[in-house]
């Protein structure tokens, strides 16, 4: 039984097609070294996190919580009241 797939014209397509893998190498040393960066910054993230929370305790991480969110609320109020409504000159 004969094959009907021309191979000449096949192997000529393939060998147009080829990749390398030495074109690839710079991307594929550039996705692992950032791979490798990220999972050293969250490491690093997550040792402080869990250092700040055996030395400051959780008390004083709620605490600081509380301190921000009232930081960004007064930030909030203080946009919503001073914020121009569309009105002519920005007036109220």
């Amino acid at each position: 039984m004969q094959s009907t797939l021309p191979t000449k014209g096949m192997r000529s397509i393939i060998s147009m097609v080829s990749i390398s893998l030495e074109g690839f190498l710079p991307s594929i040393l550039l996705l692992v070294v950032t791979v490798v960066i990220v999972v050293v910054i969250l490491v690093v993230v997550v040792v402080v996190i869990v250092r700040v929370v055996v030395i400051v305790g959780v008390s004083a991480i709620i605490k600081l919580l509380f301190v921000i969110i009232g930081f960004l609320r007064r930030i909030m109020v203080y946009y919503l009241l001073h914020q121009p409504l569309g009105y002519g000159n920005g007036f109220l």
